[in-house]
């Protein structure tokens, strides 16, 4: 078996281009791969599986152009390819093109990426866009490029030559990637066969989110042969990495590494040779940064202001807290619909936010406590105020009706002789006085000890003010220690959460 493997770098090296670049072109005579790849308007009007067309067709007009002799013509074309395809037993589109069909077909390969169309986080689909270039040796389709005017390449359809099988091992959409691809297959006069099929390939990756938004997931592309076994047919890739050349940046992802390798799939029935392409994706995080997480770090940071607001403002500190509350929870909506509901890899910020939540909601519970309390003294205060002024209003007219004295009357006869009993019983009473001694003659002087006693109003005011001031003090203590606690909790969580994403 021959086998032909001077292939050192990229894959579109194996294509073996002769010629200057400049014949290349796609439209007008004079105009190039770059001026063609560069026009905005031509590539607003592409669909995706045209420029994979495009780029497939251009890549094969390396191949095919440079190599027409101007000596030969259409005829000559037309006569090279009625002799290889429609009448020629020695062409079959199911039959491996070796003479010895105890050899194994080693087929090369190589991965050119065009795009990241999108990384589906909710359903963990990964879509990209490129084509793979395949060779090998076709030993049943050679000739002689002087019989037919120096014509040492031409194109054939791929109904018509044989071509690997390929299908889309770990898809989540069609099985067969290349079934209405219309890529050509280029045929040199020695037997050397390019195929370059593309398209958009959509594969289930499993996305590691735990470090999300500042995450880094593996996607491969898993590409097997399902007519022939490893025995029989074999890949070899050209390169280990997939080449960039042609790639377009994603505005969500960066490729930070690349790599293609081939392998033997073994299956519980039989084995079939494979092609794994790995992306490593790097997920540009500014957006999500500013979008999500700073505002969902400052959210949680005034959380913690409504211990500062006075308890005096009631429903304000309360509503300042439940408004807080709702916000974390529309954020948490937001971030949960942009990440699977898988639980495998949880992802750190989920675990934040519900810390944050939790927060949240004992900062409501601990300031309805302390606005509860507040009320409960001023309650008691308007109580205690208007029981002192009832107390203080019978007691002034307590203390205003012995002063009021009857009016006088005109004193009669009888009423002088009684008055002057009444003296002498007083002279009388006034000198048994002066015999008891002088304490008592004091106190009979004393007005004070003839005023009415005052009922202990100080002693009761001053225990219902140590009541009521104590009311108060539980709830500024209790307002002062929860700003502490809740701050050093808050600061703990979100360092220890910034901390482990950056690591």
């Amino acid at each position: 078996m021959r086998f032909v493997t001077e292939y050192n770098t990229s894959p579109l090296d194996a294509i073996h281009v002769p010629g200057p670049i400049a014949y290349v072109g796609v439209g007008d005579a004079g105009s190039g791969w770059g001026r063609c790849m560069g026009d905005e308007h031509v590539g607003q009007r592409m669909t995706r599986k045209g420029r994979v067309y495009l780029t497939c067709m251009t890549i094969l007009r390396f191949i095919v152009t440079p190599s027409l002799s101007h000596a030969a013509s259409y005829h000559d074309v037309v006569s090279l390819t009625e002799t290889l395809v429609p009448n020629s037993s020695r062409s079959k589109p199911l039959v491996r093109p070796l003479l010895d069909q105890n050899d194994v077909l080693l087929v090369t390969v190589g991965f050119v990426l065009l795009s990241i169309v999108e990384v589906d986080e909710v359903y963990e689909i990964f879509s990209c866009n490129g084509f793979l270039v395949l060779n090998w040796d076709n030993q049943v389709l050679r000739w002689n490029a002087s019989d037919f005017g120096g014509v040492s390449s031409t194109l054939l359809h791929t109904d018509h030559v044989f071509t690997p099988r390929i299908e889309l091992f770990n898809t989540v959409g069609e099985r067969d990637p290349f079934r209405e691809n219309t890529a050509p297959v280029a045929v040199r006069d020695n037997g050397r066969t390019t195929w370059i099929p593309g398209n958009v390939f959509h594969v289930n990756c499993k996305l590691k989110l735990t470090k999300f938004p500042f995450d880094k997931q593996t996607c491969i592309v898993e590409l097997v042969d399902i007519d022939f076994p490893p025995e029989m047919l074999s890949f070899v890739a050209v390169s280990s990495s997939v080449l960039l050349d042609f790639y377009s940046e994603n505005g969500e992802w960066e490729v930070e590494s690349t790599n293609v390798c081939t392998d033997v799939l073994k299956l519980p029935m039989e084995s079939l040779s494979s092609i794994a392409v790995s992306l490593t994706l790097k997920r540009k995080p500014k957006f999500l940064v500013l979008s999500v997480l700073l505002p969902i770090v400052f959210l949680s940071l005034m959380n913690l202001l409504v211990f500062i607001i006075p308890k005096e403002s009631g429903e304000l500190k309360i509503n300042f807290g439940v408004t807080v509350l709702l916000a974390l929870t529309v954020f948490q909506s937001l971030v949960l619909d942009m990440l699977p509901p898988s639980s495998e890899s949880m992802p750190l910020i989920i675990s934040y936010i519900f810390i944050l939540l939790s927060i949240s909601v004992l900062s409501v519970v601990v300031s309805v406590f302390i606005v509860r309390l507040h009320h409960i003294a001023e309650r008691k205060e308007k109580a205690q105020k208007a029981e002192a002024n009832y107390k203080a209003a019978l007691y002034r007219i307590g203390f205003l009706g012995p002063s009021i004295s009857p009016p006088e009357k005109d004193l009669t006869s009888s009423n002088k002789l009684d008055a002057k009993k009444n003296s002498a019983g007083n002279a009388q009473s006034k000198h048994q006085d002066n015999a008891k001694g002088p304490k008592c003659q004091d106190q009979a002087k004393d007005p004070k000890s003839q005023e009415k006693p005052r009922p202990a109003r100080l002693s009761v005011e001053s225990k219902c003010k140590l009541e009521l001031n104590r009311y108060r003090a539980i709830a500024k203590y209790i307002d002062r220690a929860s700003l502490v606690l809740f701050s050093a909790v808050w600061v703990s969580v979100t360092v220890a959460y910034l901390a482990a994403l950056l690591t």
